[in-house]
């Protein structure tokens, strides 16, 4: 018989606050956890909160900008998502339009919004108590992207923390640095079903981060796991350190040439080059496309090259298909990129994507 569990954190608060780790156990003795049935609900609550402020959240990461270090583990793997509210940005730029962010209760519990102008008027509406913002997060790791369900006596225990990040990386703008939040009534959401799965694949994620120094470079990134796909954002240094502005940006800093260079499964050299910014944003878009919502890739194009409205300096994401695993623990992906006119640091976040059979 299917059943939904709901737990609260191992160590329970009446509020949890920035910089705060919050630690959950999933029990599921004698039965297996439902594949894709994780969420996260709470309330927040905003103080000093003004709609008529310049005081701003990211709204296509919405409720995970709150979380980093998403470490999910059990006996059969470990799981650990860093900057984990760039993520959940990068996949909506790539598969969601302004207007769609704004539609149906699931994206309206995310915090999700069609417009950066529209924030000011969802934190205050979390104003402090009795004010709060109900929300649902569904949680992007691999525990909601298997092929099965998990059977207990296989994964033995699985925790599930985060650390809830610091204000100055959640709020930014003019107005932002009497901003604070916490959250309240936390609880862990899951399904699990009889067992009966004979075997359960995983998808994971590994992210890393490299500084652009100079404007013509080689970054050679290494991941632990195999991956079939990449996708990289960035960002200027300026952006992380200084707390008006957004630490979530995904800047185009204005490549001049970019390619991708890596040993194929015969050890021979690849090198794949995008000279076009469109081809850049294709790039980016086509390495996502299985995790689309229904959008035509020349419509996603449209979207991230014209749709001056929706501040698309900020929704620049590359990446690259490779089409079957690779092991890059040892040699590496390359990513040569060279930048016009480079005034200032970059930071290239690379996330990695790829499957791990569990038994």
């Amino acid at each position: 018989m299917n059943s939904l569990k709901s737990i609260t954190p191992r160590t329970q608060l009446a509020q949890y606050s920035p910089n705060q780790e919050v630690n959950f156990e999933l029990l599921h003795d004698g039965e297996a956890l439902k594949s894709n049935t994780i969420y996260l609900s709470g309330k927040l609550q905003v103080a000093n909160a003004d709609r008529t402020q310049e005081c701003f959240y990211d709204n296509y990461a919405g409720i995970g900008s709150l979380f980093e270090n998403v470490n999910t583990r059990c006996d059969l793997y470990q799981e650990v998502i860093s900057n984990y509210g760039r993520l959940i940005k990068m996949k909506n730029v790539l598969s969601t339009s302004p207007d769609q962010l704004s539609a149906g209760l699931k994206n309206s519990s995310e915090m999700f919004c069609h417009h950066l102008s529209k924030t000011p008027t969802i934190l205050a509406s979390a104003n402090s108590a009795p004010n709060a913002f109900s929300f649902a997060h569904y949680f992007n790791i691999g525990l909601n992207q298997m092929t099965g369900d998990l059977d207990s006596a296989k994964s033995g225990k699985i925790n599930l923390s985060f650390k809830l990040v610091a204000n100055s990386k959640v709020f930014f703008g003019a107005n932002s640095a009497n901003m604070t939040y916490f959250l309240t009534d936390l609880e862990l959401h899951y399904m699990t079903v009889p067992v009966g799965s004979p075997s359960v694949s995983i998808r994971i994620v590994e992210d890393t981060q490299k500084l652009i120094q100079t404007s013509n470079t080689t970054i050679a990134n290494t991941f632990v796991n195999p991956i079939d796909s990449v996708l990289v954002s960035f960002s200027t240094v300026t952006s992380e350190n200084i707390g008006t502005q957004n630490v979530l940006v995904c800047q185009n800093p204005t490549l001049a040439k970019m390619s991708w260079v890596y040993n194929d499964m015969s050890n021979q050299l690849v090198s794949y080059e995008i000279e076009s910014q469109e081809e850049q944003v294709l790039s980016g878009f086509y390495v996502m496309d299985s995790m689309a919502c229904g959008i035509d890739l020349r419509e996603k194009l449209a979207l991230a090259t014209q749709d001056a409205v929706h501040n698309e300096t900020d929704k620049f994401v590359v990446g690259l298909k490779v089409g079957q695993l690779m092991d890059f623990s040892r040699s590496g992906l390359g990513l040569n990129v060279r930048i016009n006119n480079l005034t200032e640091q970059y930071y290239a976040h690379f996330y990695g994507f790829g499957s791990k059979q569990l038994f």
